[in-house]
């Protein structure tokens, strides 16, 4: 009978423990139909996701809506066929907007970064003749950028490189010039160089509150980071009138750079 009431006792712990362990929130995705899939948050945590496909023809572009509480916190990643990232975005509170991207097919994954309540809208457009016109274009080709932006840039040595990053492709507007590394293991890295822009939002077009920003002195310049304890996702730095951004894995889905490694790439461009 003892033995008995110790393993009851020992199942009631156990059914306790995973009571306690399971979320009480969830995340939910719905194709309305092919050209619409709704996000639907309720009290959802960290680290749930969904994701979607989306195929994308010529003169169309992938709008969002989102209506989040203010202090909600979401990734929205957007991956072409090779599974090379295109676009990160996060998002909270209630606001909207475009992708322009070529055409093709993408996966989109949502991710709840802290905290949901409220949806998400994913929606293919055909964009009219009077659209504004999506100002990024797309090459393989890096000196058909540097070309079109007059903006000279210099592949690092593949030693320089982190994580195993190989050039992937340059996207260019007519003032910027982006140029993307990936790696098969999901690493990302890509700079972005401007006579017209600088700094972290107007340059690099990053949102994200970092844990921490400091100033770090590399190879005689000083160069704004941003990141976590010693992880650099984020760093922007000018030489005379040319400004540099650089991103490693802003979304955090990857280590971050080391200040040895920063050191490195900058060493080797």
């Amino acid at each position: 009978m003892k033995k008995l009431s110790v393993l009851l006792l020992s199942l009631l712990l156990v059914a306790g423990l995973s009571a306690c362990s399971v979320s009480s929130g969830s995340i939910s995705g719905v194709t309305e139909d092919e050209n619409k899939y709704v996000v639907t948050f309720e009290n959802a945590d960290k680290d749930m996701s969904v994701s979607t496909e989306f195929v994308l023809e010529e003169d169309q572009a992938l709008g969002f809506d989102h209506l989040l509480e203010e202090d909600d916190s979401i990734a929205v990643i957007i991956k072409d066929a090779s599974g090379a990232v295109v676009s990160d975005d996060q998002f909270g509170g209630n606001g909207g907007g475009m992708n322009y991207l070529t055409p093709g097919t993408y996966t989109v994954e949502v991710t709840v970064l802290d905290k949901a309540n409220g949806t998400l809208t994913l929606h293919v457009e055909t964009l009219q003749k009077d659209d504004a016109e999506n100002p990024w274009k797309i090459t393989e080709d890096l000196q058909e950028g540097i070309d079109a932006t007059g903006i000279e840039f210099h592949l690092p040595i593949d030693e320089a490189l982190p994580g195993d990053v190989k050039y992937y492709r340059t996207f260019y507007t007519e003032d910027i010039l982006q140029v993307n590394f990936y790696s098969e293991s999901g690493n990302e890295l890509f700079f972005r160089i401007s006579n017209a822009h600088e700094g972290k939002e107007d340059l690099a077009g990053d949102y994200n509150q970092y844990a921490k920003n400091w100033e770090e002195p590399v190879k005689g310049l000083m160069v704004n980071c941003y990141g976590e304890e010693d992880s650099i996702r984020l760093a922007t730095f000018s030489v005379g009138d040319k400004h540099y951004s650089l991103n490693y894995n802003a979304y955090g889905a990857g280590p971050g750079l080391t200040v040895d490694e920063l050191n490195s790439l900058l060493s080797g461009m």
